[in-house]
């Protein structure tokens, strides 16, 4: 038990300097040239922003897969996560990363089972509203937009499968059904 609660002390605080080091460092007022940089290259070999801010996205995605039950980290997560969507530089930057485009298309419950979890219905509308600001920065052409819709309608896929309305009255359905609709 200690450990763990260790390790989840060691998480809020990666993600509280991740966060400000992505106001520092990362945002529409960053410092480009600075001796932050050099030493990031020396220690981690990550040379500029775009590969600090893969490294950013990458660690966004594993935590809502590992953490999905811990509801504090990922809150802090998504809070990194929007902070990232909402300034200009940080997004477009973000927008053009594999990791980033890869969470655009497979972002669906298999990817991210902190979505399943009951108690994260806010943070499911936090998690599409950051994907939509990404999507709508990045250069995506009709054939992404339907393979970003791709995961809610299967969702829509199965809500229609049910033929007797009493099933909407289940617990997993009527999860289903409000997830759903928060999430368009």
């Amino acid at each position: 038990a200690y450990e763990d609660e260790f390790v989840q002390h060691l998480e809020n605080a990666l993600l509280y300097f991740m966060k400000h080091f992505k106001k520092m460092y990362l945002g529409d007022t960053m410092i480009t040239h600075s001796k932050i940089y050099t030493r990031m290259n020396e220690l981690l070999q990550l040379q500029d922003q775009l590969q600090i801010l893969n490294v950013f996205i990458n660690k966004i995605a594993t935590n809502l897969k590992i953490w999905a039950h811990q509801e504090s980290i990922v809150l802090l997560t998504l809070d990194l996560f929007d902070e990232i969507a909402s300034c200009y530089a940080s997004a477009k930057l973000a927008a053009k990363l594999d990791s980033t485009k890869f969470m655009l298309k497979k972002h669906g419950l298999t990817n991210f089972p902190f979505l399943a979890v009951p108690g994260n219905e806010r943070h499911r509308t936090s998690f599409y509203r950051t994907l939509c600001k990404l999507m709508f920065l990045a250069d995506f052409t009709d054939n992404d937009f339907t393979e970003f819709m791709q995961p809610l309608q299967a969702v829509c896929a199965q809500l229609e499968m049910i033929g007797n309305p009493e099933q909407f009255r289940n617990e997993h359905v009527g999860r289903a059904l409000i997830g759903w609709f928060r999430d368009m």
